[in-house]
């Protein structure tokens, strides 16, 4: 495990992403927990990809740079729950669940305690097999503790012990079968792959609202509660569920927005102060310093670190 000491850990592991992404930014959670990551190159059967340990961190991507637009990621999570936020859902892996991640979407993944996880390189043409739009089939968790989810969680794992590489008809056979378990998985979880957990699909729909009114400094808790009628205490049990409050997601919400408008903007066309003010924050100086507690650098620094060059 690399990196006990804030800086140390989140640019270690930052660059490792990076070097194998292309793009990824790394902050803490807080400043008091301790931090950690292990990262290596992988194979699996008839996958690339790499495994992964983190603790007390969050890795922020925007869409991933052209060289990966014809693939998409299966991410297995072994150790701590990872929260991830991808293609509008926010979803908690618990030990031996299973998500499929667009290399097209930005995504979120925070990870609390120590975990272990493996994110593993598909051909986008095999997971279009599984669906016939890509937003079917990302960002829905599949449970690993039962059913096809554990066989498919237990294949991984098995594909993952192997010491030799498969000829090439074994791995057509590997790949198959994979594709199929995640194809059967994901119709048990869903059908048609639209419905999800209901706690899910609230929060989706107070996303979506919340997106309409992005800039509107009167968004709150308070707000939400009113448009989508909860209790204060109810909503505030609704995101307790995800790890949160009601306050401090929408915040997020905010941060996340205003770190895609950097990202797709340069100084000479929007000002870091009309980002801010775009996204909700009447303050400039408020907007930076939650925007540094967040992300761990400054807003001017994130076009900086932008692939685009901005």
């Amino acid at each position: 495990m690399n990196g006990t000491r804030p800086a140390e850990a989140c640019v270690g592991f930052e660059r490792s992403l990076r070097n194998y992404y292309g793009c990824f930014d790394v902050a803490p959670l807080d400043d008091q927990r301790r931090l950690g990551w292990h990262f290596r190159d992988i194979k699996a059967g008839p996958f690339n990809g790499c495994r992964i340990s983190a603790e007390g961190m969050r890795s922020t991507r925007p869409s991933l740079p052209d060289n990966w637009a014809a693939s998409g990621f299966i991410l297995a999570n072994f150790g701590s729950p990872v929260t991830l936020d991808h293609h509008g859902r926010t979803s908690t892996l618990s030990a031996g669940d299973i998500i499929l991640l667009d290399s097209r979407a930005p995504c979120s993944i925070a990870t609390h305690d120590l975990t272990d996880s493996i994110c593993l390189n598909v051909s986008r043409d095999r997971l279009g097999q599984i669906a016939s739009r890509d937003g079917e089939i990302f960002g829905i968790p599949i449970s690993g503790s039962t059913g096809t989810g554990h066989l498919l969680n237990t294949i991984l794992l098995t594909l993952l012990k192997q010491d030799d590489t498969p000829d090439p008809l074994d791995q057509q056979v590997m790949t198959d079968v994979t594709v199929q378990l995640l194809s059967a998985a994901l119709s048990r979880q869903t059908p048609a792959f639209r419905m999800r957990d209901k706690h899910t699909e609230i929060i989706d729909r107070m996303r979506h609202w919340v997106m309409q009114h992005i800039g509107e400094p009167w968004l709150n808790a308070q707000s939400l509660s009113t448009e989508f009628h909860y209790s204060t205490r109810s909503l505030y049990r609704l995101f307790t569920r995800i790890g949160t409050t009601p306050q401090e997601w929408l915040w997020e919400q905010r941060l996340m927005v205003a770190h895609k408008m950097l990202n797709e903007t340069d100084s000479s066309s929007v000002s870091i102060t009309e980002i801010a003010h775009a996204t909700g924050f009447s303050d400039c100086s408020h907007f930076t310093r939650r925007f540094r507690s967040r992300f761990g650098y400054l807003p001017s620094e994130t076009r900086r670190r932008s692939p685009t060059g901005h």
